[in-house]
């Protein structure tokens, strides 16, 4: 028990000065507002971010935004959203496969293998992606923003840590573009993408078309087995098209098909006889001492799959229309957005080379996106923004055999929401933010009578000190929220079967200063959040022999977390950069409140391990089973 009670690590989070240097051959500069020099060449071109739903410079937005542009990932070598979290203060990516990815920001991670708990989520040109993210290619995106604190007002439902908004390069009015990579490396790792895109009558209709495969036969031969593990191919293209039916209007279509098929994953790699010291009570050793090896091969027990070798697959498919018109006193943008995926991943579960436990999960993904955004000019000392949104889901998740099935039981959303923001100049300098978003979801478990609308308002409040051209200051405070859900699982007592809503309330302060006549780059911010109902997922008995235990949702209790992050942006000469972040994440249980049966206990948790509980869950799981 005192273990348990007393500190178990303080979660700290230290990017660790990450640093990127663009070097000799780059032919672009960093994202960083600049000013030319006689003797110089630099981009003037400022940053400009649509954080808030509307163009603005990143000096100007009173939100905690780390930018990416096109030229910043060919010149950094980003390969995919793992990379961009690497460089972004406050972020960070569960990445257990290419198949199960959920973005962590501020520390606020949820031990939950299901896209549909996560605290924050990303989007695609301000659409929320329901399933696999990374399946945009990375050299097809214009800008990444990775937008810190909750984002209800401006993205919606699970926003509440934050938000990555992807936006994808568009076809070009400007003549004809093209560009192409080709990469080859160990373990037969190969890639190749490209695009083109151009006018197709003068400034009235553009397109772009773009193409991406890749590929690589993994790391690690199984024993006593023709396969090979970590596996991955990659093939996919995306086409959109640019209509301006007059000079201020402009309707954008786009689609996009991927698909992805990976081998099984390298669950174990040193098995447990490997380990040669740090004995337990029992005399077992725990640890390995000294270098650790690396094996050639692992013993696994591939056969019996539904897949031979093992399989993880997904087909992907996105449709969407922007629609963006001009007027005289505001701006109009439409939205429709279409999105589905299948998604297989039949594996052996256990590790080992005997055949204990071995799986193939399915889920299917629908989502649909109907939104309308007004937006007056950006030239009013009172500015405003007022939007709707219509979200409708299916989800088919949890088809689990192994070998006996587990039925699926579907998911659906409807989600209808209203949201405003209202900018006002209090003076030149001075500027007050108040914001909001209604927003009701109703969410019901298809065929077994559960289902409840949950309904929240979530206000924002921010106030930003434009202390002069290259310098922001500013402070938020902002509610976020995650709808309620239901444990459906058979064995799961009554009084667990509803999960309430989590709410989270983030105070925080920002920094950000444009130096060295548009040079360099440097954000700072500090951070509270207190996080109430937080859900957490522990193993229930059924009393059934051939499922003994299931997995459930349950409230826990209250967490507060603080924090704080910085980044530097260098641009030393035109083909030599900088980038440097830092962040610093402590989480805790301030009040823990077990609902399991005979449980009811409450108690302190302090400084509890997010990053390993995000790696393996289990663990959580073991230790809390030591109190109950």
């Amino acid at each position: 028990m005192n273990d348990i009670t007393q500190k178990m690590g303080r979660c700290a989070l230290w990017k660790a000065l990450a640093l990127s240097t663009a070097l000799a051959g780059m032919t672009s500069q960093p994202a960083i507002a600049q000013v030319p020099d006689e003797d110089t060449v630099f981009d003037e071109d400022e940053i400009v971010v649509t954080a808030r739903r509307r163009a603005e410079s990143l000096l100007e937005v009173p939100i905690a935004v780390t930018v990416f542009q096109s030229d910043d990932i060919v010149d950094l070598g980003l390969v995919d959203i793992v990379d961009v979290s690497l460089l972004s203060p406050g972020f960070a990516m569960q990445n257990n496969s290419r198949q199960n990815e959920q973005p962590f920001i501020r520390g606020a991670s949820v031990n939950s293998f299901f896209r549909d708990a996560q605290t924050s989520s990303f989007f695609h040109d301000g659409v929320f992606v329901g399933g696999v993210a990374r399946t945009m290619g990375i050299d097809d995106i214009e800008q990444v923003e990775v937008i810190k604190g909750p984002q209800a007002v401006y993205f919606g439902r699970q926003t509440f840590a934050g938000a990555v908004n992807y936006i994808p390069k568009r076809p070009s009015f400007d003549g004809f573009e093209a560009h192409g990579m080709a990469e080859y490396g160990e373990d037969d790792t190969w890639r190749l993408s490209g695009g083109v895109s151009g006018p197709l009558f003068g400034d009235k209709l553009a397109a772009r078309l773009y193409l991406q495969a890749d590929g690589t036969d993994g790391r690690f031969d199984v024993e006593n087995s023709p396969f090979r593990v970590q596996e991955e191919e990659t093939f996919g293209f995306s086409g959109s098209v640019s209509w301006r039916p007059t000079a201020n209007s402009e309707i954008r279509a786009r689609a996009q098909i991927v698909e992805f098929d990976d081998s099984q994953n390298a669950g174990v790699l040193i098995p447990a006889s490997e380990n040669t010291c740090l004995p337990n009570a029992a005399g077992v050793n725990q640890a390995i001492c000294g270098l650790i090896p690396e094996p050639s091969t692992i013993a696994l027990n591939l056969d019996g799959l539904e897949f031979p070798g093992g399989r993880r697959s997904v087909e992907q498919e996105r449709y969407s229309v922007h629609a963006d018109f001009e007027f005289e006193m505001f701006n109009l943008s439409l939205i429709s957005a279409y999105s589905q995926e299948d998604n297989i991943n039949s594996a052996d579960g256990d590790g080992l080379p005997v055949n204990i436990f071995r799986f193939t999960f399915t889920s299917e993904y629908e989502d649909t996106t109907q939104q309308i955004v007004l937006t007056s000019k950006d030239d009013q000392r009172l500015r405003w923004t007022v939007g709707g949104l219509y979200f409708w889901s299916n989800r088919v998740e949890s088809s689990l055999t192994f070998p006996f099935n587990v039925p699926s039981t579907p998911r659906r959303i409807e989600n209808i929401a209203v949201f405003g923001q209202v900018d006002y100049d209090i003076t030149p300098e001075l500027t007050l933010g108040l914001g909001g978003r209604y927003s009701s979801d109703d969410i019901e478990r298809v065929g077994i009578g559960f289902q409840n609308t949950f309904e929240s308002f979530l206000p924002r409040v921010s106030l930003d000190w434009q202390v002069n051209e290259n310098t922001l200051l500013f402070g938020i405070v902002s509610k976020g929220n995650q709808p309620g859900d239901f444990n459906t699982n058979a064995g799961v007592p009554v009084g667990l079967q509803v999960v309430e809503e989590q709410e989270l309330w983030n105070y925080e302060l920002g920094y950000r200063q444009n130096f060295h006549d548009g040079r360099g780059l440097f954000a700072a911010g500090a951070y509270y959040i207190d996080w109430t109902n937080q859900a957490i997922q522990f193993p229930v008995a059924t009393g059934n022999p051939l499922l003994p235990t299931v997995v459930a949702t349950t409230n826990a209790g209250e967490t507060r977390i603080y924090g704080v992050e910085a980044e530097a942006n260098y641009q030393w000469t035109p083909r030599l950069s900088t980038r440097a972040t830092f962040s610093y994440t402590d989480a805790e249980f301030e009040d823990f409140l077990s609902r399991r049966p005979g449980g009811g206990a409450r108690l302190k948790i302090c400084g509890l391990p997010w990053a390993a509980i995000a790696r393996r869950p289990q663990l959580f799981f073991e230790k809390l089973s030591l109190l109950f």
